[in-house]
């Protein structure tokens, strides 16, 4: 296993990821690192000096530097593979130390086996999760995982919940190194597999009815987005109101261009509503100018101080305040508005 000098502790190593909703991608790196790393601690954070002291940071830190243990893809210039495609910080760490995660579940000691099987976990999952966070394809297994968050009718058990998906994705992952070995040339995984499993129906069942009981808080909000100065601007009363999967069939938020709320962090965030045929691309992006761009950076280009951060893909930025979120929204409608491409109507 290659190893770096932050490895070299006889406290237990210290991982940290970001809090709030987690994906695929922290979910997985997470999974993986404590089977190679039993002896941790996990610290759910964007503090900054809590990330400072990580062994191990991944998906969080804006930094990518194995020989530090930061394993980050939000910064801006983000790794990429030599075909260009986006790593996330799974792929990072795959790429780091995926051929020891798969032996510790193999039932080979073939080197050349394992290195089979890790390549076909790199191609076949590694590769679409990484896709899938990167906004450059849909995997939409990675739904099965994502809905393990608590839901907006749920007491919030974050951490609980983290857990929980994570020990789904261990049962998974050994499934799929198993198939992974038997597969003959030309063969797929079947990761579809996952929706069988008890843990992910239950999770199902308890999001289809928070969109269902969902759609009259859009409605209600939508009307009252209508009737103010930012008619193209949703605030929505919980950051887990699963509106971007029901936005586009409220009549009463077809004006709608951003939607903001407020974060477990206590950041507001300010998002942008995706094309119908196109969930990665928004209607009305942020700037190209705000992407990947963080704190004092940030605020330097918006004018206004508080500022996050805002994706590379900008489609979402974080204030400190709800005053900066609205601020931001303001920024951004103006700076379309200067572009040639037609305005949409309000």
């Amino acid at each position: 296993m290659k190893t770096y000098p932050f490895q070299k502790t006889e406290t237990p190593i210290k991982l940290v990821t970001h809090a709030g909703r987690f994906h695929s991608d922290d979910l997985f790196s997470y999974v993986m690192l404590r089977t190679l790393f039993p002896n941790h601690t996990l610290s759910r954070t964007r503090n900054v000096e809590e990330i400072s002291k990580a062994n191990i940071a991944f998906d969080v830190g804006a930094e990518y530097s194995p020989k530090n243990g930061r394993f980050d893809h939000h910064q801006a210039n983000p790794p990429s593979r030599e075909n260009g495609s986006l790593y996330s910080s799974i792929g990072l760490l795959w790429k780091e130390w995926g051929k020891d995660y798969v032996g510790t579940y193999t039932r080979s000691n073939n080197p050349k086996i394992n290195e089979s099987i890790t390549n076909t976990l790199e191609t076949q999952l590694i590769q679409a999760i990484d896709a899938s966070d990167c906004g450059e394809a849909i995997w939409e297994v990675g739904e099965s995982f994502f809905g393990f968050n608590t839901t907006w009718l749920e007491e919030n058990k974050e951490a609980e919940q983290f857990q929980q998906a994570a020990d789904t994705i261990e049962l998974f992952m050994r499934q799929m190194i198993d198939q992974a070995h038997n597969l003959q040339q030309g063969e797929k995984l079947n990761v579809q597999i996952i929706q069988t499993f008890p843990s992910v129906i239950a999770r199902k069942q308890a999001n289809a009815l928070a969109q269902e009981k969902a759609v009259d808080i859009l409605k209600t909000y939508g009307k009252k987005a209508h009737g103010s100065p930012n008619p193209n601007l949703l605030e929505l009363p919980h950051y887990a109101i699963p509106w971007p999967i029901l936005i586009h069939n409220i009549p009463e938020c077809k004006a709608i261009t951003h939607v903001t709320f407020q974060a477990p962090t206590n950041n507001w965030m300010l998002q942008c509503v995706a094309k119908p045929s196109d969930p990665f691309t928004p209607i009305t992006p942020l700037p190209k100018a705000w992407a990947g761009k963080r704190e004092e950076d940030l605020d330097k280009l918006t004018g206004f101080p508080g500022s996050v951060f805002c994706h590379n893909k900008c489609f979402i930025c974080a204030h400190k305040t709800k005053e900066g979120a609205i601020t931001l929204f303001k920024k951004a409608r103006n700076y379309q508005k200067t572009k040639e491409e037609p305005e949409l109507s309000i």
